[in-house]
């Protein structure tokens, strides 16, 4: 559950920073940064348990497979995220160029900090039951070996 305080914790602080906010904001940054090298390791480690499983059931290395399509969710969702922004940030009216009101900067806040916060909060539900845990995976490493 600490993924999830963290998240909320983060929500809180990034969506009412204030102009001069700078000792909030560089906690935000390490803590984000400190949650960014799970979000590079984890999914890596799960997808090698899952070829383990697959392999398990089919007696089929699929390992390229499971790479290539990891690799094109993980542009696809770099792509989506990235146009998604853009349009949200045109709905709400923001001008780089233009001095913007309150209102457009704090949807601005909350694009880049609530926004995937929120996402972040999603996943970790979906993923908090994942029934292949270090106990089911030392099972099927067993299974293979013999």
């Amino acid at each position: 559950m600490l993924c999830h305080d963290l998240c909320l914790f983060n929500f809180y602080i990034c969506t009412f920073l204030k102009e001069n906010d700078l000792i909030f904001f560089a906690i935000i940054c390490i803590l984000s940064g400190l949650a960014l090298s799970a979000d590079l390791a984890i999914p890596s480690s799960i997808q090698a348990d899952i070829i383990d499983l697959e392999y398990l059931k089919t007696g089929k290395r699929l390992t390229g497979q499971f790479f290539a399509f990891w690799g094109l969710v993980s542009k696809a969702a770099i792509a989506i995220s990235t146009g998604m922004a853009l349009i949200l940030l045109d709905i709400i009216g923001f001008n780089s160029d233009d001095n913007n009101g309150k209102n457009v900067l704090f949807a601005v806040s909350f694009i880049y900090a609530g926004l995937p916060i929120i996402l972040k909060i999603l996943s970790i539900n979906l993923m908090w039951n994942f029934k292949l845990d270090k106990k089911t995976h030392s099972e099927i490493l067993k299974k293979i070996k013999t």
